[in-house]
């Protein structure tokens, strides 16, 4: 512990944590402040009152949709896409095989969402897909996009989509 310490040890770990992750620390950054933002344009007050169904609810749209979601667009369709020739073509830092797979994920929300809200999905999915790609390397690759998933959706649905539940 005292070699870490040594000669300012934790302020320049703690600087390259920063520097490699920085895009993951600020897409859960964009989140807070999305919420924020909508929070006080609808002007809602939070129920802070859970009951057991809509903490079971949130559980499942904040843990089981995203994993699920994560698994299947970015683990599999984003990953087959990317074995193609053309997957990795890209255009401003985004491969056509996010862009597609967004686009698909987008898509199939406008099955059970209001059209605004199927669109509205489309950013989210494209900084999923990114982090997918940026952590390709990784041990969990999915683990940073699974995890802000889950985080994106559990602030969702806590502040915004549980009264109507």
């Amino acid at each position: 512990m005292e070699t870490v310490v040594a000669g300012g040890g934790i302020i320049r770990a703690t600087m390259v944590m920063l520097q490699r992750h920085w895009q993951l620390i600020a897409a859960y950054g964009v989140g807070l402040i999305f919420w924020l933002a909508f929070y006080l344009w609808q002007q809602t007050s939070i129920h802070w009152g859970v009951s057991l169904s809509i903490l079971q609810t949130l559980l499942i749209l904040a843990l089981l949709y995203p994993i699920l979601e994560e698994l299947v667009f970015r683990g599999l369709v984003q990953s087959w896409l990317l074995e193609k020739t053309w997957g990795h073509t890209s255009w401003l830092g985004l491969s056509l095989a996010n862009v597609f797979t967004s686009l698909l994920f987008m898509g199939l929300h406008f099955f059970q969402h209001a059209p605004l809200w199927a669109v509205a999905v489309f950013l989210p999915s494209l900084i999923f897909g990114y982090l997918r790609e940026l952590y390709a390397e990784a041990t969990y690759p999915l683990l940073p996009s699974i995890s802000l998933h889950c985080f994106y959706n559990a602030g969702w649905f806590y502040l915004f989509g549980l009264r109507q539940i």
